[in-house]
């Protein structure tokens, strides 16, 4: 019998909705053709669905465990495509208020403010500032400016700290590189 991968049995994990295909100029129909489940080898696979989610069950915040299983199945509707009927392509997703961010007119100050409330009092304690905290951006150019943002805020003087990304020679006699690295 000429199975796939030899017979062997192939594990496929994560969700395939994040880690799509990298198609360059091609339309959404290229993109869903080049995804696993559009492969031939697909109506050979057969799908297995995790039923329990212990990363929320060993979860050490101390957040109401019942809000956090509310927002994550509102993700995975959202993610499936169920949280309205007559889904065409285009819809308008409803969003809960308690994951808005509110409007000050300041869209960065507003989104620092609502994950750093404390940024200012808790500058000493570095759980504060890296532990549960992240905001995810679109873009590069816009951690940018969120980063710029917060840097303003902190009271401290700037310190640049400088480095070398490839080896240089010292003086005249050292014409091989590994010779600095020797010295």
């Amino acid at each position: 019998m000429n199975l796939p991968f030899g017979g062997k049995v192939v594990v496929l994990g994560g969700d395939f909705r994040q880690n799509t295909s990298v198609t360059p100029k091609e339309t959404r129909q290229d993109i869903v053709r080049a995804s696993i489940n559009a492969s031939y080898l697909w109506k050979l696979c057969r799908v297995l669905t995790l039923s329990k989610n212990t990363r929320l069950q060993s979860t050490s915040l101390c957040l109401n465990l019942n809000d956090v299983k509310e927002s994550s199945n509102w993700i995975l509707k959202v993610g499936d495509g169920n949280i309205r009927e007559n889904n065409d392509g285009e819809i308008e997703i409803p969003i809960p208020h308690d994951l808005l961010i509110k409007n000050t007119g300041n869209p960065i100050a507003s989104v620092i403010g609502t994950r750093y409330q404390l940024l200012l009092d808790n500058m000493n304690d570095p759980f504060y500032l890296f532990q549960n905290k992240i905001i995810l951006t679109p873009t590069n150019a816009i951690v940018v400016t969120l980063n710029n943002y917060i840097m303003a805020l902190i009271p401290d003087d700037d310190k640049t700290y400088l480095d070398v990304d490839s080896p240089c020679s010292f003086g005249e006699n050292s014409n091989n590189l590994d010779d600095i690295h020797t010295l």
